[in-house]
């Protein structure tokens, strides 16, 4: 089944299903109205990453909000426009865009893995167990501010997670998964219950609020920069080594 190169527009549900074989978007740029399942059967996939310049991407648009997503394959981008219901776990090879306003809500679902930016404008709600950043690059991390945490994050894969714009909240543990894994919090203010560092985790200092409650001291590096200057602190001496 090939999509194709087109825009798909006017769906009240879409379900995309092929038991013997691949689901190929083929770079399509589809818009679903309604719910959505996409579902390949057996042994099969939905291929929206494999092919020079693909770059699909599913975006979800309900006319009358929540829409349902469920999904067991992996998506290239996802872009959230009206509200929605996560029905199943989640894998997106690169980008997820919760746009102004919207809520895109999780269902506390097990995991979502993203390699590429997690960009949130809207609200999310019921955040899933594990957020597990793999990209293999730098990836952007803009969470909406504090009203909206995850339970747990992870950076796994030589990924560097950059954080901009808002305060980061971590209610569960912050795994750095591997000695080329950094986050970066950069200047934003940050709230972590536990630490498990085997990478780099970074601050500049002029953060009003970094709060790390359980700080991993046997593994990993806190890099303090410094740019904030004069004043500038690490915010906990507890670490392994910075």
């Amino acid at each position: 089944m090939d999509f194709g190169h087109k825009i798909v527009t006017g769906v009240t549900d879409l379900t995309v299903t092929d038991p013997s074989g691949n689901c190929d978007l083929g770079g399509a740029d589809i818009t679903v109205t309604g719910n959505t399942t996409i579902s390949t059967a057996g042994t099969g996939a939905l291929i929206s990453s494999n092919l020079p310049g693909d770059e699909s991407t599913l975006r979800m648009n309900a006319a009358t909000p929540p829409s349902t997503l469920i999904t067991d394959s992996s998506l290239y981008n996802l872009i959230i426009e009206n509200s929605c219901v996560l029905g199943s776990t989640l894998d997106i090879d690169n980008d997820l865009t919760i746009n102004t306003g919207i809520t895109f809500d999780t269902s506390g679902t097990a995991a979502i893995n993203i390699g590429g930016n997690w960009i949130n404008d809207g609200i999310l709600s019921n955040p899933p167990v594990m957020t597990t950043f793999d990209g293999t690059g730098t990836s952007t991390l803009e969470t909406g501010g504090n009203g909206n945490p995850f339970v747990g994050l992870t950076v796994t894969g030589d990924t560097t997670v950059d954080c901009v714009n808002d305060a980061v909240t971590i209610n569960g543990i912050l795994t750095i998964d591997g000695a080329n894994d950094i986050i970066d919090f950069n200047d934003q203010d940050f709230t972590v219950t536990g630490v498990d560092n085997d990478g780099t985790l970074r601050l500049t200092g002029e953060q009003t609020t970094k709060i790390v409650t359980t700080p991993d001291i046997d593994s990993g590096i806190t890099e303090y920069d410094g740019a904030g200057g004069a004043g500038s602190s690490v915010g906990s001496a507890d670490f392994y080594q910075y």
